[in-house]
């Protein structure tokens, strides 16, 4: 209920202001940057649902590596909560699986969000578990080491406030002599 109850009030009071709408949990760091880039060959008057594609009786976006909706999306989602038929209200936990049933009403169905390489941008999990430990989430075969994450990853879910620091110490202040 509370994504559905957020995604509404986004439609009711920022539709007019804004191209696309992201649901983050508070311990996802993005990647805005990376996000804009991704988000700049697709057109937001058509209906776009991005996140972390997990695999369920109906494949879903993981929400806590983010789920981000394109305004037609976020309209059509409006119409199905506010449709009894399309979309039932729930209050079980699963809110992410919940936000697909909804969209497949429309036929939106979650977007490949891989790299040119295969690699994920979306993390469900921490770096760490992303790097090193096999998962089986995803509709797609995981790859682990090196070769995990996109260059251009957008999102990491479980991260702690200091290391929500040193991610974006990292990414906006570092810099290594040599590169420009």
């Amino acid at each position: 209920m509370k994504t559905r109850d957020a995604f509404k009030y986004a439609y009711e009071h920022y539709y007019d202001k804004a191209d696309w709408f992201i649901k983050a949990d508070d311990d996802t760091f993005l990647i805005v940057e990376n996000l804009r880039y991704f988000l700049m060959s697709y057109n937001t008057s058509d209906a776009h649902y991005f996140g972390r594609r997990l695999k369920g009786v109906l494949d879903f976006n993981g929400g806590g590596a983010s789920v981000v909706l394109s305004k037609k999306a976020l309209k059509d989602f409006n119409h199905a909560i506010n449709d009894s038929k399309l979309c039932r209200p729930t209050k079980s936990g699963a809110e992410d699986y919940y936000l697909a049933r909804c969209l497949s009403t429309f036929k939106i169905y979650p977007g490949d969000t891989r790299d040119k390489l295969g690699r994920h941008m979306f993390h469900q999990l921490t770096l760490e578990e992303e790097f090193f430990k096999e998962k089986k989430i995803s509709i797609w075969k995981s790859k682990l080491g090196r070769e995990c994450c996109s260059d251009y990853s957008i999102s990491y879910h479980h991260i702690t406030e200091t290391l929500m620091y040193q991610f974006d110490y990292l990414i906006h202040n570092l810099q290594v002599y040599g590169i420009d």
